[in-house]
């Protein structure tokens, strides 16, 4: 009897391992990495920052809720549910649970 001889591919075991650690990796990225929208005024448009998560999470795609137009709502103007948008944002993208801290970051990394 002669032995098997495969022509053209892994076995299948090796299949389902290479498809199993490409899932694996994909849970991971999507778990760890965000991309946050950022409008910019006419000239910039647009852009899509990627950035490392503080905290994992399945969503992927983030806008800051403190943005309203080109201008940064101040943290006293927020309504109670736009707050805690925000403080769930922070956590996320920051690492910080304190609004006035991250209210503080986001000013400064705008202007």
């Amino acid at each position: 009897m002669s032995p098997q001889v495969r022509v053209g591919g892994a076995s299948p075991a090796l299949t389902r391992r290479r498809a199993a650690l490409a899932a694996a990796l994909a849970l991971a990225t999507l778990l760890s990495v965000g991309v946050e929208r950022s409008v910019g005024d006419h000239e910039q448009g647009v852009s899509w920052e990627p950035f490392i998560k503080r905290r994992l999470t399945l969503q992927w795609r983030f806008e800051n809720p403190a943005w309203r137009g080109l201008e940064i709502v101040p943290l006293a103007a927020m309504s109670a549910p736009h707050r805690a948008a925000f403080a769930e944002y922070c956590q996320v993208r920051f690492g910080s649970a304190d609004p006035v801290q991250c209210h503080a970051i986001v000013s400064a990394r705008h202007y």
